[in-house]
């Protein structure tokens, strides 16, 4: 699936009232045990550094073998068009935005260092927010120029199951049964604790995956960090942490995280 960069602005709506394609979709059974239909696609739409690996893990384990390689990615305001499309089955991920600029900070370093850096190029997290990571959020397409409420509407609106980080750390097995609740995919209880149980951030170093996920590569390339809630408050700076309180303040709020 080639996600585009593409805005929320004048996207049609997705339900017609008098539709019956859009009432059969919403009262279509539960699919059997085991068993997905061959026309669905699966989609893990995310802020970076907010658990996308972790929650392929965690499907490619739950799903199928014959659909795990269904899995795609897309960070937040891509291709709206494509989550919508018939078939598809999206997941939204979330996370602390001042978690992520810290997390997203550290990736940058380490990847600096495989590209052939001497050094990385910012050696703070005030530095990377104010000189790189606030521009790119403001006029990329993917981050709704820094505007992140379109988004938030868009897939509420459309009912998709949407995943805090630190409900993830939190309660895996929880996370992971609201997913399949909310795709209509039966998977017996024992089933997603033991999944649960495998992917913890603490185990995830043995996690396997399957299909198109490369788990083990990514793992040892660095993109699992730390794996937790609050390093911002020992790592950012009062005037990084202020502007993003009030510049992201509508995320923020909506998500819990003022």
């Amino acid at each position: 699936m080639d996600f585009k960069h593409k805005t929320y602005a004048h996207l049609a709506p997705e339900f017609v009232l008098h539709s019956a394609e859009s009432y059969e979709r919403h009262v279509a059974m539960p699919t059997p045990v085991g068993q997905i239909p061959a026309e669905w696609s699966f989609v893990i739409n995310s802020m970076p550094k907010s658990g996308t690996l972790w929650v392929a893990a965690m499907l490619s384990a739950a799903l199928p073998e014959n659909a795990q390689t269904r899995v795609n990615f897309s960070h937040a305001c891509d291709g709206p068009s494509e989550l919508t499309a018939h078939g598809i089955r999206c997941v939204v991920l979330v996370r602390d935005l001042r978690d992520i600029v810290v997390s997203w900070f550290h990736e940058t370093r380490r990847n600096d260092l495989r590209a052939g850096y001497d050094v990385p190029r910012f050696a703070s997290v005030e530095t990377f927010y104010f000189e790189h990571l606030l521009g790119l959020l403001r006029t990329s397409p993917r981050f709704g120029q820094g505007n992140l409420e379109p988004w938030l509407d868009f897939v509420s609106a459309r009912a998709f199951p949407i995943l805090r980080f630190e409900d993830l750390l939190a309660r895996p097995e929880k996370s992971l049964a609201k997913v399949m609740t909310f795709w209509k995919i039966r998977i017996p209880s024992e089933k997603i604790v033991k999944i649960a149980k495998a992917h913890h951030f603490e185990t995830m170093a043995r996690a396997r995956g399957g299909g198109s996920v490369p788990v083990e590569r990514w793992i040892s390339e660095g993109h699992l960090h730390r794996g937790r809630c609050g390093d911002w408050r020992s790592e950012m700076s009062g005037r990084v942490e202020r502007d993003i309180s009030a510049r992201f303040a509508i995320y923020q709020e909506r998500l819990g995280y003022a």
